[in-house]
């Protein structure tokens, strides 16, 4: 009987062994996934922070170019403003005629 203990005590030392081994494997396996989760974390605040950097880019340039636009607008608006106030000037002689034509009616 000797033997049958030897045998069953080399089965509890090689399951003594594998439990170790798999303990092992898992305590290496959730530092592994921490690892992962915490690059995966950086790689995420990293590209947010780069996205707003680039947002703040396209905003800046969207804004001089609305900026430009209404600069444009305003110029043009000067430009009809003189040119309406010029025309109306042109007709203002004729207007008064008028007007004192039907007040007196003449």
């Amino acid at each position: 009987m000797p033997a049958e203990k030897s045998i069953l005590q080399r089965i509890r030392e090689k399951e003594l062994e594998l439990s170790m081994r798999l303990d092992l494997a898992r305590r290496t396996a959730d530092e592994t996934v921490r690892t992962g989760q915490e690059e995966a974390r950086q790689m995420i605040q990293s590209a947010e922070r780069e996205a707003a950097q680039e947002g703040d880019v396209v905003f800046r340039k969207q804004m001089e170019s609305v900026q430009k636009e209404i600069e444009e607008m305003g110029e043009h608006g000067k430009g009809e403003r003189d040119r309406l106030r010029h025309r109306g000037e042109g007709n203002l002689d004729r207007a008064v005629e008028r007007i004192v034509h039907d007040v007196t009616l003449e």
